[in-house]
């Protein structure tokens, strides 16, 4: 529901470390002043330039949708998933089980598992593995690769 993936947003905003600005993008899921969050560091935009915020971010925190992992994969970034459904649930773990980012259950989504997601997405091994499957993405047919990757 809206008012979900609104609380959602607010306690990713509240206990992603201070260091990081956020974008979120909401697609035509609801509007800024519906999410309303007041922290400097978020910026909402309604419809994000989503390759351009991808290529310049640290890292992707989304629910797993398959354009969003692709283009964080495309682009070496390492992603947080929070999948909302099974399908969902199954790309995200494709996604931690090769190294690149880590899953959070929507019912674990606290303080302490975003620490945990953040302080592992910013690892070495994790980064690496980011863009090792970047690279072999671009290396080759990427949508055979991709496809391979998530059966």
């Amino acid at each position: 529901s809206i008012s979900e993936i609104r609380d959602r947003y607010h306690v990713l905003a509240a206990h992603i470390p201070r260091r990081y600005n956020i974008l979120i993008g909401l697609g035509e899921l609801m509007t800024k002043s519906t999410l309303n969050i007041p922290d400097e560091r978020v910026t909402i935009l309604e419809k994000a330039p989503q390759i351009a915020a991808i290529k310049d971010c640290e890292f992707v925190v989304c629910h797993g949708g398959c354009q969003t992992v692709h283009e964080a994969l495309h682009f070496g970034k390492p992603v947080i998933g929070i999948p909302y459904h099974a399908e969902l649930s199954e790309m995200v773990n494709s996604v931690e089980v090769n190294g690149a980012g880590v899953r959070i259950s929507p019912a674990q989504l606290n303080e302490k598992s975003i620490k945990a997601a953040v302080e592992l997405i910013e690892s070495e091994e994790v980064r690496m593995s980011s863009r090792r499957l970047s690279a072999t993405f671009r290396q080759f047919d990427t949508q055979k690769t991709i496809m391979s990757f998530f059966s």
